[in-house]
């Protein structure tokens, strides 16, 4: 985790604490322990960006968690610039657990619409789809979204878009999809500073009254 500045399609200028790279054996005490580090450097940082391929569900939700209890923003961009001096850009990224991460957010800050995001199943130990973390990641929403002004229609949306995903497949290949696409069809971000966009080439995403809600 490093303290950076996320940007949109002409300028960089919202200084955030972005997690990137693979949650992945990432200790939970560590993160705890970088954002520490960070607000005491600058106590006035609201918000954490992620750009991460994903990796384990029950990791990166943990992950989550912490970022709902510091009751932090999250945001997505196409491009970090780290608050460290001859740092390369990061690029923006968001697939697999991450797009659930994100959701942890008190609001959701989106600052590229033509950012790409990629959808599966998650996948257990034998690589098959692992049923069990649809139902943890859609506990989890309602749990982040308990306080939004329609809390329950937007969780039974978001749960929605959690059904979507997981009936792309449990490879490692992803369903890609703009967030341009993905906010015209779900609730998923809570603000949108990104300029406007041209109309984007459909993934095809079914909306929250579309999708089938069962494996059946």
């Amino acid at each position: 985790m490093v303290s950076a500045w996320a940007c949109t399609e002409s300028k960089c200028d919202q200084k955030v604490l972005l997690l990137h790279g693979e949650v992945d054996g990432l200790s939970l005490d560590w993160v705890r322990y970088r954002i520490r580090q960070e607000l005491k450097k600058d106590p006035d940082v609201k918000t954490v960006c992620i750009a991460s391929p994903g990796g384990t569900s029950s990791e990166a939700m943990e992950i989550a968690d912490i970022i709902y209890k510091h009751a932090f923003d999250t945001c997505l961009a196409s491009k970090y610039k780290p608050d460290i001096e001859g740092a390369e850009d990061i690029r923006g990224l968001c697939q697999s657990a991450c797009i659930w991460m994100i959701l942890a957010g008190r609001e959701r800050i989106l600052y590229d619409k033509n950012l790409v995001m990629g959808f599966h199943a998650a996948r257990n130990k034998t690589g098959g789809r692992a049923d069990e973390d649809l139902d943890m990641y859609n506990e989890r929403v309602a749990i982040y979204t308990h306080l939004r002004p329609k809390a329950e229609p937007e969780a039974w949306k978001l749960a929605g878009l959690t059904w979507w995903a997981f009936h792309q497949g449990a490879t490692s290949e992803t369903k890609d999809c703009t967030a341009n696409e993905l906010n015209r069809k779900y609730p998923y971000f809570t603000e949108d500073r990104s300029l406007p966009a041209p109309p984007d080439r459909s993934c095809r995403m079914q909306g929250p009254y579309e999708v089938k809600r069962s494996f059946k």
